[in-house]
């Protein structure tokens, strides 16, 4: 799921970078998050990995198992210093992720379809 969100956010970084700041951050040791960028050809958005998981576990990005929780954060930059503002989690079942779906391309496309959404879900094995 986070790889396709990662590869729509891809494709509008120069968009966005007109405005704001836009990182993906991982708990993946840099080398691994480097090969996977490569292999998904994400050239545009930058990459924060994170040296241990206390900012995951902060944020409620990680579950208390260390599993990862897909989560959205705005911070903001003032005089006074930097401000978290928002903070959005996935919802779902296993294997089946909504709740933040306004950031993904791909679910408004298949709303669009007579079939709607259907059980299909992101999966990494059909990108080349």
């Amino acid at each position: 799921m986070c790889s396709m969100w990662v590869d729509g956010w891809n494709g509008v970084a120069d968009h966005v970078a007109q405005r704001t700041n836009m990182i993906a951050t991982t708990l993946a040791p840099v080398d691994k998050v480097q090969a996977w960028a490569q292999r998904r050809g994400w050239r545009r958005i930058r990459f924060l990995a994170d040296a241990d998981d206390s900012f995951a576990r902060d944020t409620m990005a990680q579950d208390s198992d260390g599993e990862p929780v897909s989560t959205v954060l705005v911070f903001e930059k003032t005089s006074d210093g930097i401000r978290h503002r928002y903070t959005a989690h996935a919802e779902g079942r296993p294997g089946v992720i909504r709740g933040i779906d306004q950031l993904c391309t791909t679910w408004h496309i298949e709303d669009l379809l007579p079939s709607g959404r259907g059980d299909w879900n992101a999966g990494n094995d059909y990108v080349k």
